[in-house]
């Protein structure tokens, strides 16, 4: 079985319930009612695809620099373009993937 690394979001439910009054997203398994926890295999997924956007960012930012703009203001751009995407990322999830771009181009690996 894949694991993500021990730095990557985990979520206790993917789940969202409409209506006024708080909820608690549950799953009945025999008559008993549990946590709706994502496992392992869910959470790797999550981070493939986060993984998999991160080096396509990089490839993205690579082509878009500009000499005259410095790679923090380029990164400010990408997280509010990522944070507007109907991609149902978690803001944890986007500020994960902010974290490993500005760990790309910012400490040096990017030149």
């Amino acid at each position: 079985m894949n694991k993500a690394p021990s730095d990557f979001p985990r979520q206790n439910s993917f789940s969202a319930l409409s209506g006024a009054q708080p909820k608690l997203s549950v799953v009945k398994v025999d008559g008993r009612y549990y946590l709706e926890q994502p496992d392992e295999d869910e959470i790797y997924q999550r981070y493939d695809v986060c993984a998999d956007l991160v080096e396509q960012l990089i490839s993205y930012c690579k082509r878009k620099k500009q000499s005259t703009h410095s790679w923090e203001a380029l990164l400010n751009a990408v997280a509010l373009s990522l944070s507007q995407k109907p991609w149902g990322l978690t803001v944890e999830e986007n500020a994960w993937i902010m974290k490993k771009l500005q760990a790309h181009f910012i400490s040096g690996s990017s030149e």
